[in-house]
């Protein structure tokens, strides 16, 4: 069964390329970019045994277990780069067994990943040899194969149980304290900054002894172990190693019957849907004071799903955890160094990826086009309802940025240079999704999926990147008049001249974000059908207009 694993796995990736050009392209491209990095990889891991560097130790067991951690939790942050062989999709075909779960240990490890990192983490064994440890290249053939277990066993178990364990309303809940507490640990880079363990190599060498004790690090700390001659200690690393890979098989082996025998249907409508129709209803006839009435429909039921639909939702605290990763980070850095440049780049990066956040907005609801197709709104109002939705939770945002930032940094010279720019860019950027929302949507999870589920496949996933970075070309080229203002003031300091960049900044986020409605309208009216036939194709889109 292990061999027919592997065989479909690779079949399935093959046919997915078949006769479509582009697909085929940005495989080979990233194909090439793989074995780039293996040639790199092993090359330089050579060098380093090579060297005889003291600190060798300490550097290959840093990066076992940066390899490790990796694998665990990589794969929940950019799932749906490969949904091949997942196990809800195989229990219509094959019942659940030891061999079954050994068969997609090894076809997940059998990839592309897999196998790079496996032959990485075989090389630190020559690493070694070279360094003139034998009896660490012993420990290390041994814990290389652990740690590689580690890796392929752990990410399938976590990505397995997460996508099992979810329900709807009460993961949300677990799953945003997660971020909450990825946001803390944003913290720690700015710690380490501090206490200037960036200067002293004594402190990254304390830093790496205690955390060779975490199970990520217990394959990667035994060879090292025994290169110093603590042979117990290795052992023991060693044993730890091997217990951590049964244990994970384990869990893997009930997450995986579990997810091939479990109902998956929820159903959550919720007891208070009335009084929330009610508050929907309250909002729409205050907004049509200030937009078309089929305008201010739209934005209050964009303004509801925001609240209640999950997947937004996790828009909206993704965009409060990159502010404060970037606050942490740049503007510390900015600080110590007295330049402007982080002040600009951290509040710059925040807009543009704001607005890149609804350049698929239309593809993650299709109760609305349902609706608004049966309804007759028009694209033009459906665009202008949804851009006003954006602007209301986006731009307090904005400004708060805008506005702190440069205060944070000693800078409050630049706040009018960076106001201006940063209201530019945002509205560009969001006046240019109004379009690429329409001519390109790309696959989201359904409503009632997991958010770590996979959707779409890895080219699907690049595609959509190349379209957002297209977007994000043509939205700084119409920004050029802002920038270009911006860039003159910040040069020769004349920063009396620098409010104007507020005024123009203003004017150029209007002008595109008007444009953008409009040609977004208008295409719109013509890819209604076209758009809900293009989602329903998408698995588990069909009936989401009865559960949102």
């Amino acid at each position: 069964m292990v061999a027919t694993l592997v065989k479909l796995r690779w079949r399935l990736t093959i046919n997915s390329l078949r006769g479509v050009w582009w697909k085929i392209l940005l495989e080979a491209w990233l194909f090439l970019n793989l074995f780039a990095f293996l040639a790199f990889a092993i090359g330089g891991l050579i060098a380093l045994g090579m060297l005889g560097w003291r600190y060798t130790p300490q550097v290959l067991s840093v990066l076992v277990t940066l390899t490790v951690t990796g694998w665990l939790i990589f794969p929940l942050l950019i799932t749906g780069a490969d949904n091949s062989l997942e196990p809800r999709q195989l229990r219509l075909w094959v019942v659940p067994s030891r061999k079954l779960a050994a068969g997609l240990i090894v076809a997940a490890g059998a990839g592309g990943p897999g196998i790079i990192t496996g032959l990485v983490l075989l090389t630190t064994v020559i690493t070694w040899l070279l360094h003139g440890s034998v009896a660490a290249a012993a420990f290390a053939l041994v814990n290389m194969v652990l740690a590689w277990l580690t890796a392929v066993i752990g990410s399938r178990w976590l990505v397995t149980a997460a996508a099992l364990g979810y329900r709807r309303r009460s993961r949300e809940l677990v799953t945003s304290l997660g971020i909450l507490l990825i946001i803390g640990l944003a913290q720690v880079p700015n710690l380490i900054f501090s206490l200037h363990l960036d200067s002293s190599l004594s402190g990254w060498l304390k830093l790496a002894r205690y955390s060779q004790y975490l199970p990520t690090a217990w394959a990667g700390a035994a060879p090292a172990q025994a290169a110093s001659g603590n042979y117990l200690l290795a052992s023991a690393f060693t044993v730890s190693s091997a217990l951590l890979v049964g244990g994970l098989y384990w869990l893997w082996q009930r997450a995986l019957n579990k997810a091939m025998t479990a109902n998956v249907t929820t159903n959550d409508k919720g007891a208070g849907k009335n009084s929330e129709l009610s508050k929907v209803f309250a909002a729409q006839e205050f907004f049509t004071k200030f937009m078309p009435s089929p305008a201010a429909t739209v934005c209050a039921r964009s303004l509801r799903y925001l609240v209640r639909d999950f997947r937004l939702r996790i828009s909206f605290i993704a965009c409060i955890f990159m502010i404060v990763l970037f606050m942490v980070v740049f503007i510390g850095q900015a600080q110590r160094s007295g330049s402007a440049i982080m002040v600009y780049f951290a509040s710059l990066m925040i807009s543009i990826v704001m607005g890149l956040s609804v350049a698929d907005d239309l593809a993650t609801d299709s109760t609305a086009i349902h609706t608004s197709l049966l309804s007759g709104i028009s694209g033009l109002h459906e665009r202008l309802g949804r851009l006003a939705a954006t602007a209301i939770w986006q731009l307090p945002l904005v400004l708060v940025v805008s506005l702190i930032a440069p205060l944070l940094s000693n800078q409050a010279k630049h706040l009018p240079i960076l106001l201006g720019l940063n209201l530019a860019v945002w509205g560009v950027v969001v006046g240019v999704a109004q379009i690429l929302a329409v001519v390109f949507p790309y696959q989201t999870n359904p409503p009632e999926a997991s958010p770590f589920s996979a959707k779409g496949s890895g080219a699907d996933a690049l595609l959509a990147s190349l379209a957002q970075m297209g977007s994000m070309l043509a939205s700084m080229l119409l920004v050029t008049p802002t920038i270009a203002l911006s860039v003159y003031c910040g040069v020769s300091e004349n920063f009396q001249l620098a409010w104007l960049c507020v005024v123009l900044g203003v004017v150029n986020a209007l002008v595109v974000m008007v444009v953008g409605v409009r040609m977004g309208g208008k295409l719109l009216d013509g890819r209604w059908a076209r758009l809900l036939f293009t989602i329903s194709q998408w698995p588990g889109h069909t009936q989401s207009h009865t559960q949102s």
